[in-house]
């Protein structure tokens, strides 16, 4: 057994009694949601579930639970089947779009009723969701719950983060699973590393940084998690901090080296020289950054630039890159900061 589970009383363990607590085991302590079949044993598991009154809304509170906690854990929410999972859509998309972890679980009718035009059975909610998760999965098995739960779980973080969606078949949730039979898999194996930046790319970031004049450090969404960090590099290099538009960050705006909003960026056109060295710490190129204008990250004949993402898909999406590191912000921050100090 890898953790201890809970017998309900007076009663047989469920599937949904594993989910439940493989949930509350990784460290689920609030759900939002919409009637689910599962509920029960989650308050039995001492998981707070809070009510809403549209699926949509669910899998958006989750995202902004997740955002606000910062601790590297998803928020969870539960919707029903068909028409409540397509309500759910347009919260995974957003979610998926944002590099949000989210944790969505969703219901489906009995699996021997597959394919007989029964109630809420006309979509294919995996399929469906494929597109806009990083992982999506319908359990068919009881014992299989904490194994696929877990693995759904550790997939909401690595790499970039993002949501995932759980499809449970009604009857997989209420019917008794045997102890013995259950595959854990790595739910309680510890939580995976973090990617290092290269030293080399470090070496060659410090090279171009040192030859700057006028450098800038800009945080989006990536660095949620290593304001400390990033206050530490630029208090080191003595380099003022912006963020994107959809990013409030918890840097605090009364240190002397916060420049607010990255779309002030442009205004310094009108006194002086545009930045010559932009180092960007979990901002993805694009709209949010000025596209390909050069307004607010300038054109390469005027800037070099450093990206540092945790998605090595996103370096150099849509303009050049001087230098690429793939890596987590923290780490990235920590060691551009050593090498800075030296």
């Amino acid at each position: 057994m890898a953790f201890q589970v809970r017998q309900p009383k007076n009663r047989e363990l469920l599937g949904g009694d594993l989910l439940a607590q493989s949930l509350a085991h990784l460290g689920a302590t609030t759900a939002f949601g919409i009637h689910d079949s599962f509920l029960i044993a989650a308050v039995e598991a001492d998981i707070k579930l809070i009510d809403v009154r549209h699926e949509t809304v669910a899998v958006q509170a989750a995202e902004g639970w997740a955002k606000v906690k910062g601790n590297d854990a998803p928020g969870v929410c539960f919707i029903t089947a068909n028409s409540g999972f397509c309500n759910g859509l347009p919260g995974l998309s957003t979610a998926f779009a944002d590099r949000s972890p989210v944790f969505c679980i969703t219901s489906s009718p009995p699996l021997r009723d597959a394919e007989t035009n029964t109630l809420q059975g006309f979509h294919d909610q995996v399929v469906l969701a494929k597109p806009v998760t990083k992982f999506a999965h319908r359990v068919t098995n009881g014992s299989e719950i904490p194994r696929i739960v877990s693995l759904a779980w550790r997939a909401t973080t690595a790499g970039a983060p993002g949501p995932v969606l759980v499809d449970f078949p009604i009857d997989v949730l209420f019917t008794p699973v045997e102890i013995g039979s259950v595959a854990w898999g790595s739910i309680t194996a510890p939580p995976v590393s973090l990617p290092a930046p290269n030293a080399g790319a470090v070496e060659q970031a410090m090279r171009l940084w040192g030859e700057a004049k006028r450098p800038v450090i800009l945080v989006s969404t990536g660095a949620a998690r290593a304001a400390d960090e990033v206050v530490k590099l630029a208090e080191a290099t003595n380099t003022p901090i912006f963020h994107s538009p959809k990013f409030s960050t918890t840097i605090k705006r009364s240190h002397p080296l916060f420049g607010g909003v990255a779309t002030r960026l442009p205004f310094l056109r009108a006194q002086g020289p545009a930045p010559d060295f932009v180092l960007l710490l979990g901002a993805r190129t694009g709209f949010l950054v000025g596209g390909r204008s050069g307004a607010i990250v300038p054109n390469e004949s005027e800037a070099k630039v450093v990206q540092v993402d945790l998605d090595g898909s996103e370096i150099g999406r849509s303009r050049k890159i001087d230098v690429g590191i793939v890596s987590d912000v923290g780490l990235a921050a920590q060691a551009l900061t050593a090498a800075a100090s030296k």
